[in-house]
Formats: structure tokens, C-alpha cells, sequence
């Protein structure tokens, strides 16, 4: 009596990306340490790769379990690493990273002086960031809920026509947000505004 045996059917690979991460920038860098082990045979390849997020990022051994990623930026991605056994059986994982801006802008009132003012004039600020500057809103009196006007463009400048508000003391600021949504509110500067 003859005896044939069937081959038994292969097991894929099991593979852990590692747990999910949130970073706060100046930090543009994360470890990656994955798992990966096959029950009837060998891991012979391993691979990350991005799925989604920001274009900047370097992946500095895409082919080992552990490994670096640099030269990451605001924003969220999604890293893959896939494994294939000895017998071409293929598995993946996936982890997140995120990455957070949470320093605010620097900006300030360049123009107008504090003093009399009066018809139109410029309103103008100074503003950057780590990352960039979105947006400067300028307002009066401290309202924020209204702005005079918003520049996306350095150098930020608006024209006030200061008719629309009475005669008299007024204050005068501007607001900075950068892309993260961050913001900085500038010093006030002073002015009286004096038509006739």
C-alpha cells in the first residue's frame, strides 16, 4: 500500500507596524519598529512604504522591520509595511503618524505709528512662523469677531478707511495665523482718529 501525502497548504506571514504615533514639531523624525514572523517557513521580504499624507518624508531602510523616517512635516500619514514569506504568500500593516504644529506666529503692527490718523491709510504687519504664515487679519478695538481686512501675502497690508468708525480713541492690532491654525495677536497701537 502506497501512502501519498498532500502538501500542506501555506500559512501566511503575520506583521505588526507597530503602534500609531503623534509627534509635536520641532521633532520631524520617528522609529518604525515592526514585527513579523511566518509559522511554516521565512520572512523574505519586507518593505514600508507611504499610503497617505504629506509629500516630505525620507524612509531611511525601507526594507528592514526597524527603521527611521525624517523630514516629516505637518500632517497626518499613513505608513504601510508588507511582508512576503518564502513561498510568495504577502501581508500587510498599517500605522498612522502624526504630526503636530503647535507654535504659534510672531507678528507685528509696522503701520500706521501711534498718532492721528484720518481718510484711508495702510495698515501694515510683520509676520512669520516655523511653518508658514497662512493669513493676518487686522482689527479694531479689539473685535475679533470683524476684521478691517486679511492678507495672505507678505508684506500684510490692508487699507482702513477710518471714516467707518466715530472720531476719537481707537486701538488697533493684527492677528497671525499659520497653517496649522496657531495664532498670535500683535500689541496694540494706538491711534485717534480725527475727519472733518
Amino acid at each position: 500500500i502506497n501512502f501519498t501525502t498532500a502538501p500542506l497548504a501555506n500559512v501566511p506571514p503575520t506583521v505588526s507596524a507597530g503602534a500609531d504615533q503623534t509627534i509635536t514639531l520641532p521633532t520631524t523624525s520617528v522609529t518604525m519598529a515592526g514585527t513579523a514572523t511566518d509559522s511554516d517557513g521565512t520572512i523574505a521580504t519586507r518593505t514600508w512604504s507611504k499610503v497617505s499624507g504629506p509629500t516630505a518624508f525620507t524612509i531611511t531602510s525601507p526594507t528592514s522591520l526597524t527603521t527611521t523616517i525624517t523630514g516629516l512635516i505637518n500632517g497626518t500619514y499613513v505608513f504601510r509595511l508588507t511582508v512576503v514569506d518564502n513561498s510568495g504568500a504577502s501581508v500587510s500593516d498599517d500605522v498612522s503618524i502624526i504630526v503636530r504644529d503647535t507654535t504659534a506666529p510672531k507678528v507685528s503692527i509696522t503701520a500706521p505709528a501711534a498718532g492721528t490718523v484720518s481718510a484711508s491709510i495702510a495698515l501694515s504687519a510683520t509676520a512669520s512662523d516655523n511653518i508658514a504664515v497662512d493669513h493676518v487679519d487686522f482689527h479694531i478695538d479689539g473685535n475679533y469677531t470683524t476684521t478691517v481686512g486679511t492678507d495672505a501675502t507678505s508684506p500684510y497690508s490692508v487699507t482702513w478707511n477710518t471714516t467707518t468708525v466715530p472720531n476719537g480713541a481707537h486701538t488697533l492690532t493684527a492677528r497671525a495665523y499659520d497653517t496649522s491654525g496657531n495664532f498670535t495677536t500683535s500689541s496694540s497701537v494706538a491711534v485717534t482718529v480725527s475727519n472733518t
